[in-house]
């Protein structure tokens, strides 16, 4: 069976993922999606999930809005919490918005940042973007545009 176009989009996106680097160039974050919980063991890992879409009907196409969190979990060690978070989200926020040829046709960033900054003594900090991806499918079909 093939994919649908949202997961050939959200397939895109952990492609991308690999671009995402934190300070000091460290690269090859843990890719994992729809995950609640990681394990010290993973990190840095970046966990891209999907959220609840909107749909409208357009020219016989259903025109699609599906948010997607992207979060990056990473140990702070020397950085000062602030420090790490504003990279990360500046990182998040120039990789991600770029176009998806033939699968997407907008990415916006919504909303990001740091939900619950870390105590002195927490290891790590996460922080999360919210991009809305609009993309289209044939009427009542997930699988052609």
């Amino acid at each position: 069976m093939a994919d649908t176009i949202r997961r050939q989009i959200l397939d895109a996106l952990g492609v991308r993922a690999a671009q995402v680097r934190l300070p000091g160039g460290t690269a090859a974050l843990n890719l994992c999606y729809a995950r609640q919980t990681l394990a010290a063991a993973e990190l840095p890992a970046l966990v891209i999930t999907p959220q609840e879409e909107s749909a409208e009907r357009r020219y016989g196409q259903d025109l699609i809005t599906m948010p997607v969190s992207v979060s990056v979990a990473a140990v702070l060690g020397a950085f000062e919490p602030l420090t790490l978070a504003e990279a990360i989200l500046g990182e998040l926020r120039s990789v991600f918005p770029a176009p998806l040829e033939g699968l997407a046709e907008d990415i916006r960033y919504a909303e990001g940042g740091v939900n619950e900054w870390p105590e002195r003594q927490d290891q790590a900090i996460v922080v999360t973007a919210v991009f809305n991806i609009v993309y289209s499918t044939a009427a009542n079909d997930p699988f052609n545009t």
